[in-house]
């Protein structure tokens, strides 16, 4: 999927078994390692990327993103069990992320245009996107939260309540 809030990137998201999200993780990690002279890879955390599937320590809270960086591009890739959200569970999951090194990392400026564009035309991904920016117009937030797919409107909803937060604001309604 293509994102519309940072210039231009891609990420790809998938989701399973924590044993098949690992085995496709450590495999993105080996074809990435494979091309040393194209990459300098860096970690915040441990390099996981070495451990087997069935390692303990991917139960750890320290996982972090694996960083390559090339010429014009940064590769990030993320890795995450099963987790507790809300009254159920996200399924485990990876998200592999290819982005220009020449961006800025907080995204494209603000632009009520393509905000109201992306809002009429973008697909559902576009939308919840667009829900996560952080400096919309009312009008777009709005309709944002009347979003005629489910997971726009929890996305619109959410970033609400955090940007309510960072004010003092009230909590969403469930």
């Amino acid at each position: 999927m293509l994102s519309s809030a940072w210039a231009p990137n891609v990420s790809v998201f998938l989701d399973g078994s924590e044993r098949s999200v690992r085995e496709a993780a450590l495999a993105v990690a080996a074809a990435m390692k494979a091309e040393p002279h194209r990459w300098t890879f860096d970690s915040e955390g441990p390099d996981w990327s070495t451990w087997s599937v069935d390692d303990e320590r991917w139960g750890s809270d320290d996982i972090d993103w694996l960083v390559w960086e090339g010429t014009d591009v940064s590769v990030t890739l993320f890795t995450a069990g099963e987790t507790p959200a809300g009254p159920g569970t996200l399924p485990a999951h990876l998200q592999l992320s290819i982005g220009r090194v020449d961006t800025p990392s907080e995204g494209l400026p603000r632009d009520d245009d393509r905000a109201r564009r992306v809002l009429r035309e973008g697909s559902v991904v576009e939308r919840w996107y667009l829900a996560g920016e952080r400096d919309l117009p009312a009008d777009v937030v709005e309709a944002l939260e009347n979003d005629p797919d489910p997971r726009v409107r929890a996305a619109a909803e959410s970033e609400r309540w955090i940007r309510e937060q960072a004010f003092g604001g009230p909590q969403p309604a469930e």
